[in-house]
């Protein structure tokens, strides 16, 4: 035991060090792919959340639509260092670094030295926790907080002092702000800690309330900020019930973020899932209302064909269990596969490697859960809280990483003991052992849903949107030509593709792609209002009308649909009923400028010069304003005397 004490200084740097090395060379090759200074979806909105925390500028207002613990510690390394592709890789490659040392900390605490050191080394060399440790995300700090939260839960076992609650309850705190999912495993542990202490709850009643108390006081002033922003109880965020209809509505697929009709950027969703629950309840919504009318919604399609349900969530738990990593945000092998480290740690051919792998070996030493005791199956509880949470909303691989470490912990002690023990077993218990792997290894490895077969486009396609948006045409051309090529059904390579064509003024190709889209589904009003603008850039405006008509009609609230009918009876020299679209406009979207200048033409062209003053002198008191419209307008009241 005097030995084993002089052990883990030396241990934690060995380790750290494999760890970071490995974090390092991947950051290496990594640079060189395009995504890595050009943060998409998720990334972008936590990148450009962070740049508003650094230069003390207000993100949104209302309460936080999504927890905060991230964006704010992303935010503060930005204030600190300046806005760095490498700086925060490095940072988050320490931390990655450090959560290896953590898991080796728990398999000491839990097995023993031999099962710590290959559970840290695996975690080392885990090819997804390497990519997601360099990507703007939340799992690398939340499993951070995880590990360092369940050291000191497995420490209430084995040293029982409140230190150890304390801690435990801090950092389910800090963890809950940056991702809410693992308040569930935060009430099965009270309940689980009542239960086992129940012959002795007197005394230890104190020490289980202090962790409850610790647990609340990161979350309490997050609700605190949310309440003065909202005048509501929202506890973390206001994301909830949305995000639980998105994995369980009619419709759902279990990997998918998506709301028919949504857009599918971070500001464009959060506005049409405001105003469609809006329209449907015919008022005005909360936050907290919001997110409880998607709620509802889901529940109602649960309600409605419960077979339907039970088998969305059986499809769900069969996809937590299997080995392939499926996307959300970006292709994740498309992306991970340009490195030469992750073509040699990831694979997705015969084995899906490397969950397929650690899952059945940590399965092997799970069913050895009736000889564990309470601090092993406190592990075993935060596995079965933390698949029930992600089985209740979205089965993808950065949400699926938060079961990894404790896997790998399990798997790592079924190697083990196996090697020690291997010459004790019967022949009997090795066949059936053999047998039960290779059941077990081909569950995992069986693509019952035929994701390893999708196509590259969905990665073609970001690459081509970020060259896009850096300006280079011909290879953003490139790019979603070769993603149409491999999906011709891709509906935001159809959009996407269609604007810049038409910007190229090939019009045709650009229109046959957006009548395309608007065919498919999962397509969202945009393509249609797109259909319509290109219709206005080729002086087809009968046919304009009628496709921001169909907008308007889903999405009474989009006021450039208005704006854009409006513009296309003025055009048609239809001014009377350019005048009503853009009084409704007014009366629903006073703040949007350009109705008043239309308004002002308008008027002018029917020769009431007191009415077009009138409109004209109120649209300059907007900003900002365009800058050609603020140059006509203010030619026009000078000529009519102002």
């Amino acid at each position: 035991m005097s030995k084993f004490k002089t052990v883990p200084i030396k241990d934690y740097l060995v380790l750290f060090a494999i760890a970071f090395i490995v974090r390092l060379i991947f950051l290496y090759q990594f640079q060189s792919v395009i995504i890595f200074d050009n943060p998409v979806v998720d990334m972008a909105y936590h990148h450009d959340w962070a740049m508003a925390i650094s230069s003390g500028e207000q993100f949104y207002t209302g309460p936080f639509f999504r927890a905060p613990l991230y964006p704010l510690f992303l935010g503060f390394v930005y204030w600190l260092f300046g806005e760095s592709a490498w700086i925060i890789r490095i940072i988050q490659a320490i931390i990655g670094s450090v959560s290896c040392v953590l898991l080796y900390e728990l398999g000491r605490q839990l097995f023993n030295r031999k099962t710590g050191i290959l559970a840290s080394v695996i975690m080392a060399l885990y090819a997804p926790l390497i990519f997601f440790d360099a990507q703007l995300l939340v799992p690398n700090l939340a499993i951070f907080l995880n590990l360092l939260a369940l050291v000191f839960i497995v420490r209430t076992q084995t040293k029982n002092n409140s230190q150890s609650y304390i801690f435990s309850g801090i950092f389910l705190g800090l963890s809950a702000i940056a991702r809410p999912t693992i308040g569930l495993f935060a009430l099965l542990l009270i309940i689980y800690l009542i239960y086992i202490n129940r012959s002795k709850l007197k005394s230890e009643f104190k020490k289980i309330a202090l962790l409850v108390l610790c647990i609340f006081i990161p979350i309490v002033p997050v609700t605190a900020y949310n309440y003065v922003q909202s005048s509501e109880i929202i506890l973390i965020a206001a994301y909830g019930g949305i995000n639980f209809y998105i994995g369980h509505y009619d419709g759902a697929d279990g990997v998918s973020a998506v709301i028919p009709g949504v857009r599918p950027d971070w500001q464009g969703g959060k506005e049409d899932t405001k105003l469609i629950a809006e329209k449907e309840l015919g008022r005005t919504l909360t936050e907290s209302e919001q997110s409880d009318y998607w709620f509802d919604s889901a529940m109602e399609d649960i309600y409605k064909d419960p077979i339907r349900w039970v088998s969305l969530i059986w499809k769900k738990i069969n996809l937590v269990l299997n080995g392939y990593e499926l996307s959300n945000n970006f292709d994740f092998y498309y992306f991970a596969h340009q490195t030469t480290l992750m073509k040699i740690l990831l694979h997705r051919s015969y084995l899906f490697f490397p969950f397929g792998i650690i899952l059945p070996l940590a399965i092997i030493a799970i069913f050895k859960a009736n000889k564990f005791e309470n601090k092993h199956k406190l592990l075993i509880l935060f596995i079965i809280s933390t698949m029930i949470s992600i089985v209740l909303f979205l089965v993808t691989a950065r949400y699926r990483l938060y079961l990894v470490p404790p896997l790998i912990l399990f798997g790592s002690y079924a190697i083990i003991h196996i090697k020690e023990n291997w010459k004790s077993f019967s022949i009997l218990k090795m066949v059936f052992l053999g047998s039960f792997v290779l059941l077990i290894l081909t569950f995992c490895n069986y693509d019952f849903a035929d994701y390893s077969k999708t196509t590259n486009a969905h990665g073609l396609h970001t690459t081509a949107t970020i060259y896009n948006k850096q300006g280079n045409i011909i290879k953003a051309a490139t790019y979603f030509k070769q993603a149409l090529d491999a999906d011709p059904n891709q509906v935001e390579t159809l959009n996407d593709y269609a604007l810049l064509l038409a910007s190229q003024q090939k019009f045709t190709t650009a229109e046959m792609m957006l009548i395309h889209g608007t065919t498919l589904p999962n397509t969202n009003f945009m393509m249609r209002y797109n259909l319509g603008y290109i219709y206005m850039m080729q002086n087809k405006l009968e046919e304009a009308k009628s496709e921001f008509q169909k907008v308007i009609a889903e999405r009474p609230n989009y006021s450039f649909a208005h704006n854009n009918l409006g513009l296309s009876y003025m055009w048609l020299g239809q001014l009377d009923s350019a005048l009503i679209v853009y009084q409704n406009l007014i009366m629903r979207d006073a703040s949007f400028a350009e109705s008043y200048y239309n308004m002002g033409l308008i008027w002018l062209d029917l020769g009431r010069a007191d009415s077009s003053k009138y409109y004209l002198k109120t649209y300059l008191t907007h900003e900002p304003l365009n800058n050609d419209q603020r140059a006509i307008s203010e030619h026009l009241l000078d000529s009519l005397g102002r």
